[in-house]
């Protein structure tokens, strides 16, 4: 048994990932996300992005997003009322990036 763990190990590891991109490719056609583009610039720019968690509990339509960071433009200063979801978009777009990173496709339009 002793000589077959390494190639168990190594075919547990493959299934694992196999099951990961298996889940990217169906959340990806279930949820509609798009494939995330990637530049050599410092850019940051998401049209019509979406919290999908939020999206999936709410009663109402979820409002899409845009947003754009660049050189010129670094930071963003997001101002509302209580409630009036300025840290779902703030997560919305950090999940965005996270997602782009790990290789999977995005909830937003482009």
């Amino acid at each position: 048994m002793a000589e077959s763990l390494v190639p168990l190990q190594a075919t547990a590891a493959a299934l694992c990932d196999l099951d990961v991109l298996a889940c990217f490719a169906e959340r990806a056609m279930v949820l509609e996300l798009c494939r995330p583009r990637f530049s050599d610039k410092t850019l940051l720019h998401v049209e019509g992005g979406r919290h999908p968690v939020v999206e999936a509990v709410r009663d109402t339509p979820f409002i899409a997003n845009d947003t754009h960071l660049d050189d010129r433009r670094r930071m963003l200063l997001i101002t509302g009322p209580n409630m009036g979801g300025k840290s779902t978009y703030m997560r919305q777009n950090a999940l965005i990036a996270l997602l782009a990173h790990v290789g999977a496709f995005v909830p937003a339009r482009r």
